[in-house]
């Protein structure tokens, strides 16, 4: 009885083993070997806009330094931040089409071969150096034709003042408006419109007409810093028909007269933003709603100066604010509803408050919302 069950084990174990041969083959090993992957990246973070381009891949094998036949691989994708292909080993040249809208938008290509090795995740990571066609881009004659209907334009390259310069003699031949996502652009040097610290700074290109074109902006990730300027030289001057800024997700400054006379009438306020400088955004007339993010620490004089249409004002917790921030939207607004969402523990410097007495009714109810009925503050 023993000797059987002895038998019978073995016979398992004979079993056993040939079914993890099975399942693990030398033939199920080389074919995975043969399989290399390439990862494409295209940048920095991209936004919900950069999703709407559609990537095609082009390869070029290359044969003893010779370049083979252009052969596109896949269907075109659309992706946030990179692309991941599996190909066979071998070297190859790299090259990418891009479509917005179904509008021709930009080419890239590899600088130089890529040597793709066997073996799953073995890889190789390119940096795409992409070349925009604007003219043909902005071409159409059915699109971007007036302010109110942009183009959506995403730019996804580094911010160099020769790069800058072109966008701009295009928007200005072409007539057309765009909303200009700038959140992909990577950093340059000393001289570029976005610098190796961080810097944002436009008036580093050329004062084209083209700037009266561009209607929306979205400033970009690599940005930290919106550069200070004055009342008669803004960081933004000649954007005058500029409606809607986004600072991103990287600001954590915007320069004093950043946004001096442009025509916001919508401002999203990035949760990096950790100051307001002096008159950043003075003479917005069309601005109406302003929310102040939670990061925000100073909000400096003058900072919404003359922007007198604003009836409504969001305040976080903490934050000290000029008590001229705001002193021409309240002062305009005198004898009309007017309403403060504000947190605790905010500090108004100044002796110009709200409409007068806000500072002691605040002073006295504390954090919550207040309206003001023309005669006095009432909280709700």
């Amino acid at each position: 009885m023993k000797r059987v069950r002895a038998d019978l084990f073995y016979l398992l174990l004979v079993c056993f083993s040939l079914l993890l041969t099975a399942c693990f083959s030398p033939w199920a090993g080389e074919e995975d070997s043969e399989i290399g992957t390439i990862v494409l990246d295209l940048g920095n973070g991209r936004f919900a806009a950069m999703s709407q381009i559609q990537y095609t891949i082009y390869l070029r094998r290359v044969v003893n330094d010779i370049q083979g036949d252009r052969i596109q691989h896949g269907q075109p994708v659309s992706h946030a931040s990179s692309i991941r292909i599996t190909v066979s080993p071998g070297i190859y040249h790299i090259e990418l089409e891009a479509r917005l809208n179904v509008h021709d938008y930009a080419t890239g290509s590899t600088a130089y071969p890529v040597t793709v090795m066997a073996g799953g995740n073995v890889n190789a990571i390119v940096q795409m150096t992409m070349s925009f066609n604007l003219d043909t881009f902005l071409a159409d004659s059915t699109i971007g034709n007036t302010a109110d209907n942009p183009i959506l334009l995403p730019w996804a390259s580094q911010l160099s003042a020769a790069n800058w310069n072109a966008l701009l003699s295009s928007l200005e031949n072409s007539g057309k408006f765009v909303s200009l996502d700038l959140s992909a652009a990577t950093r340059g040097g000393s001289s570029d419109i976005l610098d190796s610290d961080g810097v944002f700074d436009p008036r580093l290109g050329n004062s084209s007409p083209g700037m009266t074109q561009i209607v929306g902006l979205t400033l970009p990730e690599a940005a930290e810093i919106i550069a200070d300027g004055t009342s008669t030289n803004s960081v933004f001057q000649g954007f005058s028909n500029l409606r809607n800024v986004n600072t991103g997700n990287g600001i954590v400054r915007v320069g004093t007269w950043a946004f001096n006379m442009a025509s916001l009438e919508t401002l999203i306020l990035g949760n990096k933003v950790e100051e307001i400088r002096l008159a950043a955004f003075y003479g917005n007339n069309q601005l109406t709603t302003v929310n102040i993010p939670n990061s925000v620490n100073i909000v400096g004089a003058d900072a919404f100066g003359s922007s007198y249409r604003i009836s409504e004002i969001i305040l976080p917790d903490d934050v000290e604010v000029q008590a001229t921030a705001f002193f021409y939207a309240f002062s305009y607004l005198a004898s009309e509803p007017f309403r403060i969402t504000i947190g605790t523990n905010v500090t108004f410097i100044g002796t110009v408050t709200p409409h007068g007495n806000f500072q002691d009714v605040y002073a006295a109810n504390g954090a919550g919302v207040y309206i003001y009925d023309g005669t006095t503050w009432v909280k709700q």
